[in-house]
């Protein structure tokens, strides 16, 4: 086995990442994310919601049914916005 000492430290293999570099990294996994996942992938996330009876309010709000969420008030399909 090798000495630990012996490596290059200037090596591409071994070399540290910058701030920025990884800053950079960052930004690209957060891109990937938006791009795989729900309202994200359009760039926006949805925080509110309202029902054609008049509701409106955030997502912790909507009541889960089996075919997917519903207003709490009617039980009707919110929409985004």
């Amino acid at each position: 086995m090798s000495d630990p000492k012996d490596r290059n430290p200037d090596s591409s293999r071994f070399r540290r990442l910058t701030i920025g570099e990884r800053a950079a990294m960052a930004a690209d996994d957060r891109a990937r994310d938006r791009e795989r996942y729900g309202p994200a992938s359009k760039g926006r996330s949805v925080t509110s919601w309202r029902c054609d009876c008049g509701w409106t309010g955030g997502a912790r709000e909507l009541k889960v049914t089996e075919s997917g969420v519903a207003c709490p008030a009617c039980g009707g399909a919110p929409k985004a916005g």
